[in-house]
């Protein structure tokens, strides 16, 4: 069997959703038009300023937090290199940390984004890369007085970026999310409808394996995770499952190419949708903020711009800024680490670096194609019929809608609320039945089972 090639998809939708988890997630950072993560140098000359306190350590590697009032805390990893070169300098790396929730918080993946270089002699060296850095090393729970001390420096430095650039983009993302939520779950509704609908078409190993492990996860965590009914949550699960189920069988890679093929046009629709809704309703958020946010808010912006413009030439590169005594320090691109949350209190860490994720898939769970494709076919009728029914359904009613005069009075908030709620219930309702019909078929065969061994002691 020739070796399959495992490598890990960056993104499903175009970065549409990682842009939208910057603002719901309420990320320093940004993509630019490569998909690329950055963090703008006002923000990190911020970052590097803020006082942290030591959390833990781990090898070569210290973990700190930092917290900044009217944002929260914020959390670094200080990492020193344990290479030096011919000058006998050594490096300490400052890297920020970012959670950000999936699936309404089933799994986290954490950014990690480099920040910036410290360089010096080895000589005091440790203490003059703190200093640098406004870290202190010791221990929380410290001393009283250490603690005192601490608190004044904090209160000192918080006072000087009270009116910074974090605090300005916070600001301007909770504008962001408040004005575009509801449109993007709309348009995350039909995206989501376009894909389930081509996986059940296409009734093949590779979407009936993708639809069972979806109506198997839909069940397990309903009753803990699926609680706010919204169809951004129910792409990511799908996300989830494609990503799980993707590469796993040689004979997947043509029934995969064949369902993005059909989905290509709900896709650029979708990530155009999106990309209007981001326009209009940024310039609204940018005009509702303060003159002083809006003023640091532009300088981002313009940055930005600038980057998308310079990163299409040959020679760009993503640099960070190196610090201290000047010498050569080994760079690298910024790396970006992603922790998966299955289960509360366990822990799946995934780099994105093909290498390290061939390693992790290298031993694929073994399928039973056979088995597998005679249940979710023994489902799909049903999910055709009633995808059917959802789309007669729907036409019946815009026919209706079409002859009857317009309303005299619009629709009020509470009104269209309740509209929007009974659309995504209909869908889940449906998702619940399929594993109610799911459960009862297996009680049934133990229960059958039981009769049998009865019959076979007899």
């Amino acid at each position: 069997m020739s070796e399959m090639d495992l490598t890990r998809k960056e993104t499903q939708d175009n970065f549409v959703t990682e842009r939208i988890d910057v603002y719901k997630n309420n990320l320093l950072g940004d993509y630019d038009d490569q998909g690329v993560y950055f963090i703008s140098p006002q923000i990190i000359d911020e970052l590097i300023k803020l006082p942290k306190q030591k959390t833990t350590s781990f090898d070569n590697s210290l973990f700190c937090v930092g917290d900044l009032l009217g944002f929260g805390q914020i959390t670094f990893q200080l990492s020193f290199s344990k290479k030096t070169n011919n000058k006998a300098k050594a490096s300490a790396t400052l890297y920020l940390l970012e959670a950000v929730d999936k699936i309404n918080g089933y799994m986290q993946n954490t950014i990690k984004t480099k920040l910036a270089v410290f360089q010096k002699t080895v000589t005091n060296f440790m203490e003059s890369a703190f200093k640098f850095f406004n870290v202190n090393p010791k221990d929380t729970g410290s001393s009283n007085n250490d603690e005192d001390e601490g608190r004044g420096r904090k209160l000192v430095d918080d006072e000087m970026l009270s009116q910074s650039y974090i605090l300005a983009k916070k600001q301007y993302s909770l504008f962001l999310e408040k004005l575009s939520d509801e449109k993007c779950l709309d348009a995350y509704g039909k995206y989501f409808t376009a894909r389930y609908s081509a996986l059940t078409k296409m009734n093949n190993p590779f979407s009936n394996a993708v639809l069972e492990l979806f109506n198997e996860e839909y069940a397990r965590i309903e009753k803990f995770f699926l609680k706010e009914k919204n169809y951004k949550i129910l792409n990511e699960l799908l996300d989830k499952c494609i990503e799980e189920i993707s590469g796993t069988s040689e004979n997947y890679a043509g029934q995969e190419q064949q369902f993005l093929d059909m989905t290509a046009g709900a896709l650029e629709t979708f990530t155009e949708n999106v990309g209007k809704i981001h326009q209009k309703m940024g310039n609204k958020a940018l005009n509702m903020l303060s003159k002083e946010d809006k003023e640091k808010m532009t300088v981002l912006k313009e940055g930005e711009e600038r980057r998308n413009r310079e990163n299409d030439a040959k020679d760009f590169q993503d640099t960070v800024a190196v610090y201290g005594e000047q010498g050569v320090v080994i760079e690298e691109a910024p790396p970006t680490f992603e922790f998966e949350v299955k289960e509360e209190g366990a822990k799946e860490v995934k780099e994105n670096k093909v290498k390290e994720e061939a390693q992790a898939i290298q031993q694929p769970k073994e399928k039973e194609p056979e088995v597998k494709t005679k249940k979710a076919s023994t489902s799909m009728s049903d999910i055709r019929g009633k995808l059917d029914a959802m789309r007669t359904k729907a036409k019946a009613q815009e026919s209706v809608v079409k002859e009857e005069p317009a309303p005299k009075t619009p629709l009020t908030a509470e009104e269209k609320s309740r509209a929007k709620k009974s659309n995504y219930d209909e869908i889940y309702n449906y998702l619940n039945d399929q594993n109610r019909i799911k459960q009862e078929e297996e009680q049934r065969r133990r229960i059958q089972a039981q009769k049998d061994d009865m019959g076979m002691d007899m």
